[in-house]
């Protein structure tokens, strides 16, 4: 398949089209899956970087109070 044929396809003969635009049609049915998976990577990330803050937070708290008890449960 070559990008004249590609770009045939979309815009009609004679017509160039970016190849980007030519890709980003075939993707356009599944912009709502897309859209989900990223939308849960970028929550999936911000997990991932707020578990140590929260934990660090704990440890710290638990050093500020002399109680070294507490430590152990983080």
């Amino acid at each position: 398949m070559t990008a004249e044929h590609l770009t045939a396809q979309v815009a009609g003969p004679g017509v160039a089209t970016p190849t980007w635009r030519v890709l980003l049609s075939y993707a356009r049915p599944h912009r709502v899956a897309l859209l989900a998976g990223g939308l849960l990577s970028v929550a999936t990330t911000v997990t991932g970087l707020a578990l140590p803050l929260i934990r660090s937070g704990r440890i710290h708290e638990g050093e500020r109070h002399d109680n070294h008890d507490r430590l152990g449960l983080v």
